[in-house]
Protein backbone atom coordinates (compact mmCIF):
# COMPACT_ATOMS: atom_id res chain seq x y z
CA UNK A 1 0.00 0.00 0.00
CA UNK A 2 3.08 2.52 0.96
CA UNK A 3 4.35 1.92 -2.58
CA UNK A 4 1.19 2.26 -4.10
CA UNK A 5 0.39 5.29 -2.24
CA UNK A 6 3.91 6.94 -4.12
CA UNK A 7 3.26 5.63 -7.69
CA UNK A 8 -0.64 6.04 -8.02
CA UNK A 9 -1.40 9.99 -7.16
CA UNK A 10 -5.07 9.54 -5.36
CA UNK A 11 -4.86 10.88 -1.76
CA UNK A 12 -8.58 9.53 -0.98
CA UNK A 13 -7.70 6.14 -2.53
CA UNK A 14 -4.58 5.99 -0.50
CA UNK A 15 -6.76 6.71 2.60
CA UNK A 16 -8.82 4.25 1.60
CA UNK A 17 -6.65 1.47 1.32
CA UNK A 18 -4.86 1.85 4.78
CA UNK A 19 -8.10 2.15 6.37
CA UNK A 20 -8.94 -1.35 4.33
CA UNK A 21 -6.05 -2.57 5.58
CA UNK A 22 -6.38 -1.55 9.45
CA UNK A 23 -10.43 -2.74 9.04
CA UNK A 24 -8.74 -6.17 8.41
CA UNK A 25 -5.85 -6.33 10.77
CA UNK A 26 -8.05 -4.62 13.52
CA UNK A 27 -8.84 -6.86 16.83
CA UNK A 28 -10.29 -6.32 19.73
CA UNK A 29 -8.24 -5.14 23.02
CA UNK A 30 -7.88 -8.35 25.33
CA UNK A 31 -8.84 -7.93 28.95
CA UNK A 32 -7.03 -9.56 32.30
CA UNK A 33 -7.76 -9.42 35.69
CA UNK A 34 -6.18 -6.82 37.79
CA UNK A 35 -2.52 -7.88 38.86
CA UNK A 36 -1.66 -9.57 42.11
CA UNK A 37 -1.89 -7.31 44.95
CA UNK A 38 -3.86 -4.71 43.52
CA UNK A 39 -7.83 -3.70 44.54
CA UNK A 40 -10.48 -5.50 42.39
CA UNK A 41 -12.17 -3.55 40.37
CA UNK A 42 -12.45 -3.32 36.40
CA UNK A 43 -10.15 -5.78 34.65
CA UNK A 44 -7.19 -3.75 33.11
CA UNK A 45 -5.98 -4.05 29.67
CA UNK A 46 -2.83 -6.33 28.32
CA UNK A 47 -1.73 -3.59 26.45
CA UNK A 48 -1.67 0.29 27.26
CA UNK A 49 -1.26 1.27 23.74
CA UNK A 50 -4.13 3.20 22.31
CA UNK A 51 -6.04 1.75 19.35
CA UNK A 52 -6.20 4.27 16.98
CA UNK A 53 -8.55 2.42 14.71
CA UNK A 54 -11.39 0.96 15.98
CA UNK A 55 -15.29 0.54 15.45
CA UNK A 56 -17.76 3.25 17.24
CA UNK A 57 -19.56 1.97 20.38
CA UNK A 58 -22.54 3.79 19.03
CA UNK A 59 -22.57 2.12 15.24
CA UNK A 60 -20.10 -0.38 13.91
CA UNK A 61 -19.72 0.71 10.57
CA UNK A 62 -18.51 4.13 12.11
CA UNK A 63 -14.54 3.43 12.55
CA UNK A 64 -12.49 6.04 14.86
CA UNK A 65 -9.59 6.44 12.81
CA UNK A 66 -8.26 9.92 12.07
CA UNK A 67 -10.38 13.67 12.44
CA UNK A 68 -12.38 14.50 9.68
CA UNK A 69 -11.68 17.92 10.85
CA UNK A 70 -8.26 18.25 11.29
CA UNK A 71 -6.62 14.99 10.00
CA UNK A 72 -4.47 13.93 13.70
CA UNK A 73 -5.80 10.37 15.33
CA UNK A 74 -9.62 10.11 16.36
CA UNK A 75 -10.26 9.73 19.85
CA UNK A 76 -14.09 10.43 20.12
CA UNK A 77 -17.14 10.68 18.09
CA UNK A 78 -19.49 13.56 18.42
CA UNK A 79 -22.77 13.15 17.04
CA UNK A 80 -24.11 16.46 14.97
CA UNK A 81 -27.44 16.24 16.37
CA UNK A 82 -27.05 15.79 20.21
CA UNK A 83 -28.11 13.15 22.02
CA UNK A 84 -30.21 15.66 24.22
CA UNK A 85 -32.36 16.13 21.45
CA UNK A 86 -33.72 12.17 21.17
CA UNK A 87 -33.86 11.72 25.06
CA UNK A 88 -37.69 11.77 24.37
CA UNK A 89 -38.07 11.38 20.53
CA UNK A 90 -40.30 8.22 19.10
CA UNK A 91 -37.77 7.28 16.97
CA UNK A 92 -33.68 6.98 18.82
CA UNK A 93 -32.51 4.71 16.30
CA UNK A 94 -31.63 8.37 14.21
CA UNK A 95 -29.44 9.21 17.21
CA UNK A 96 -26.59 6.56 16.17
CA UNK A 97 -27.01 6.76 12.17
CA UNK A 98 -23.75 7.10 10.07
CA UNK A 99 -24.93 10.16 8.85
CA UNK A 100 -25.12 12.04 12.75
CA UNK A 101 -21.54 10.58 13.40
CA UNK A 102 -18.09 12.53 13.26
CA UNK A 103 -14.86 10.76 14.38
CA UNK A 104 -12.79 13.79 16.00
CA UNK A 105 -9.88 13.99 17.97
CA UNK A 106 -9.72 15.55 21.39
CA UNK A 107 -8.97 19.16 20.34
CA UNK A 108 -11.55 19.66 17.64
CA UNK A 109 -14.24 17.76 19.77
CA UNK A 110 -13.78 20.64 22.54
CA UNK A 111 -13.54 23.41 20.00
CA UNK A 112 -16.98 22.31 18.28
CA UNK A 113 -18.74 22.03 22.14
CA UNK A 114 -16.94 25.35 22.64
CA UNK A 115 -18.40 26.77 19.82
CA UNK A 116 -15.45 27.08 17.97
CA UNK A 117 -16.51 24.98 15.23
CA UNK A 118 -19.79 24.47 14.03
CA UNK A 119 -20.77 21.17 12.22
CA UNK A 120 -23.32 21.65 9.43
CA UNK A 121 -23.70 18.15 8.48
CA UNK A 122 -22.43 15.45 5.77
CA UNK A 123 -22.67 16.56 2.11
CA UNK A 124 -22.70 13.48 -0.44
CA UNK A 125 -20.42 13.86 -3.91
CA UNK A 126 -20.33 11.45 -6.80
CA UNK A 127 -16.92 10.43 -5.29
CA UNK A 128 -17.61 10.48 -1.77
CA UNK A 129 -18.99 12.36 1.15
CA UNK A 130 -17.37 15.23 2.72
CA UNK A 131 -17.92 16.69 6.22
CA UNK A 132 -18.93 20.59 6.23
CA UNK A 133 -18.10 22.80 8.92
Amino acid sequence: IEVMGHIINDREFYTNALKYRKLINWKSPEREGPPKGSPKGKPQSKSNSLTVFRPSKYNAKVFIDSCEICGAPAEAIHHIKPKRLYKLAPNKGDLNRRSNLVPVCSSCHLDIHRNKISILGWKRTPAHKKLYW
